[in-house]
């Protein structure tokens, strides 16, 4: 059973992913928290939506999640590391409240490792955000 806390942050999560316009899907992959290979550099640490709609630019549920007001000011945002070989190359990783979020540092989310891994891992069978907003809000039906 999720906590009301899981169910909140995760029901505003499906919300946001759902709301995202149609060309977000060629912005949406499952397989890294965030990537930016655009031929212009990100200046920010804490992307905006707009970012993410950039050419180049993919995340997952819980990169795009770093883009909401509601998580940002809990402290969700993206670490990023350049490339001077290549140019810029950003594979960002999530961070939250000061502290990297690892499988088993979800329970900002209130969620377990199990739970985590059901929704954002790599191999999560979606294509797109309103895809993952269904699959969570699946998941949030069979778990509250």
């Amino acid at each position: 059973m999720l906590s009301k806390l899981a169910v909140r942050r995760l029901t505003k999560l499906a919300d946001y992913m759902d709301s995202l316009p149609k060309e977000a899907r060629e912005h949406f992959d499952m397989d890294a928290w965030f990537t930016h290979t655009g031929d212009h550099p990100l200046s920010t640490k804490r992307p905006a939506k707009r970012h993410f709609l950039d050419c180049g630019s993919t995340a997952c549920a819980l990169g795009w999640a770093s883009t909401m007001p509601y998580f940002r000011r809990l402290g969700l945002g993206l670490v990023y590391e350049e490339s001077d070989d290549e140019g810029y190359e950003g594979a960002g990783e999530l961070f939250f409240d000061g502290h990297r979020v690892q499988w088993d540092g979800m329970d900002w989310l209130g969620l377990t490792q199990v739970q985590a891994e059901h929704l954002f891992a790599h191999n999560v069978p979606v294509n797109t955000p309103k895809q993952w907003a269904k699959l969570c809000r699946k998941f949030l039906r069979d778990n509250a």
